[in-house]
């Protein structure tokens, strides 16, 4: 990797009391590291390819398009009522200009 290639700012993953560090790429990755989220969000990921792979018509379209807004909707408002605690966790991601 040539040195304008490279990230001005990396994020980096402690954990394991310090003994493991690792970069990663994204804000999403940081907190799926940070807190151990990594095994759970492949299995969802893999059950949505899944279900998704079963979709033959537009009425089961529609089904789960309908169920993945309440999934996201869930998603959203949990962060929004954890906010308060994971703000110590991640400050720099919740600080607005």
């Amino acid at each position: 990797m040539t040195e304008k290639a490279k990230k001005k700012n990396p994020l980096f993953v402690v954990t394991n009391a310090g003994q493991d560090i690792e970069e990663v790429d994204s804000w999403w990755s940081y907190v799926l590291n940070k807190l151990g989220l990594n095994v759970y969000m492949t299995y969802f990921e893999e059950m949505i390819q899944f279900l998704l792979s079963q979709v033959n018509n537009y009425g089961a379209l529609e089904f789960m398009n309908t169920w993945l807004e309440q999934v996201i909707e869930l998603l959203q408002s949990t962060l929004n009522k954890g906010e308060e605690f994971i703000k110590p966790l991640f400050g720099p991601f919740f600080s607005k200009p």
